[in-house]
């Protein structure tokens, strides 16, 4: 099977190499954020493949380091993205596409399309095995496994406007911020144990100690100085803190 193929890496200054009559450059540029900023290989991250179901489209993304790439014998960032119907998922091997040759092999001969056997579509396995990425109208689906990891996060966004996801307001925004509610309305999965990561009860009494205890502190202060903005701001200090300990993981 055919499909196409987006590359954005640096020969003398980063750009996208793709078919400009396959998908629109707004949506395509998109995918460098979409599973969250670019990895900085300086300072030792290693990059990430993933798979994002958002609206109608799905994309299937791989971020990686290319050593000595650039025109003047640079390391540059290197990412490949290929995207299909959302509808049309059961019909393909999301996983066996990810691993391709089309999506895996960096070469400056910058393809717009690459094929994967028959063959590989019947194998099994994969990071989004065990997750459902057919509720078009119910959720968008973020899936990321960073390189040297053997699980990946995945992150469900419930459609709150029926007319609009969050992560399609996301693309509205030209990727200036996160959906506000990924965090709230989102699951983190073993993908491979099939398990839901657990999360630190200890931290979260925590967080909830703190945050009362900085509402009496605000309030405290409010009455001995008078400023009621004191209140406020330990506040949101202890809502601050309470939200970091929440997502705490035993």
């Amino acid at each position: 099977m055919t499909f196409h193929l987006a590359t954005y890496t640096a020969e003398k200054g980063l750009s996208w190499f793709y078919d400009k009559s396959a998908i629109d450059f707004a949506e395509l540029d998109k995918c460098r954020r979409l599973l969250g900023s670019l990895p900085n290989f300086d300072a030792g991250d290693k990059g990430y493949e993933g798979i994002v179901a958002v609206g109608r489209r799905v994309f299937l993304i791989r971020c990686a380091s290319a050593k000595a790439w650039d025109f003047k014998g640079r390391d540059a960032t290197y990412i490949t993205v290929t995207w299909l119907d959302r509808d049309k998922i059961d019909e393909v091997n999301l996983g066996a596409i990810l691993s391709s040759d089309g999506m895996c092999q960096q070469s400056h001969d910058y393809k717009y399309s690459f094929d994967v056997p028959l063959t590989d579509m019947r194998t099994e396995g994969g990071i989004a095995q065990g997750v459902d990425l057919s509720r078009i109208d119910e959720e968008d689906v973020f899936i990321r496994r960073d390189f040297g990891e053997v699980n990946a996060t995945v992150k469900i966004v419930k459609k709150g406007d029926p007319k609009m996801t969050e992560a399609e307001k996301y693309f509205e925004n030209g990727g200036k911020a996160a959906p506000t509610e990924i965090d709230v309305a989102s699951q983190t999965v073993n993908v491979q144990a099939g398990q839901k990561v657990e999360y630190s009860v200890g931290a979260r009494v925590l967080g909830v100690v703190l945050f009362i205890a900085l509402i009496l502190l605000g309030t405290y202060l409010a009455k001995i100085a008078g400023h009621i903005l004191l209140g406020y701001i330990a506040g949101f200090a202890g809502l601050g803190l309470l939200r970091v300990l929440w997502r705490v993981r035993r």
